[in-house]
């Protein structure tokens, strides 16, 4: 592992004129819910630094740059022998997916889908119970007409002695 993250540290560091202050893999992610065997990542603090020495990670963090950094970075690590997964540009990614405005209203739209689910859920609940309500209602009916007969069975078995 230790190779791997050099090489991405390397990358970084090439990207940013040697600004990566720190890197610190942790394994804390897509693991049990214990915390346990989660999948290494590296946390990199970097001075984003531009070329005419401001600090502005809004200059350097770009939708071009990350997505050159998808492109590049698993070409060097399989030049390097390790197994990973090309990038593949889809449709959304080539937009540079959803404007916070869309995000908002697709977030509104699931929030909507989620509250009809859950009041049909808490309909289909209620009626459930009030089924279970009537059942246990008409078995008490049912053992009490149940002792009646049984009453009236053994008042005329006696009777007829």
């Amino acid at each position: 592992m230790d190779e791997y993250n050099d090489l991405i540290i390397k990358y970084m560091n090439a990207r940013f004129n040697n600004n990566v202050v720190s890197a610190v893999c942790h394994l804390d992610e897509g693991g049990s819910a214990d915390g346990k065997g989660g999948l290494p990542h590296l946390h990199l603090d970097i001075l984003m630094i531009t070329e005419d020495n401001r600090l502005s990670s809004k200059t350097l963090i770009t939708r071009d740059f990350i997505t050159s950094m998808h492109r590049i970075m698993p070409i060097i690590l399989k030049k390097h022998g390790f197994n990973i997964d090309e990038y593949e540009e889809t449709e959304e990614k080539k937009q540079g997916g959803l404007s916070a405005k869309e995000y908002k209203k697709k977030m509104e739209q699931e929030k909507e889908e989620l509250n009809k689910k859950l009041e049909d859920m808490v309909k289909e609940y209620n009626e459930l119970a009030d089924r279970y309500n009537k059942l246990i209602d008409d078995k008490a009916e049912l053992e009490r007409k149940n002792r009646e007969k049984a009453y009236e069975v053994m008042y005329q078995q006696e009777r007829s002695r």
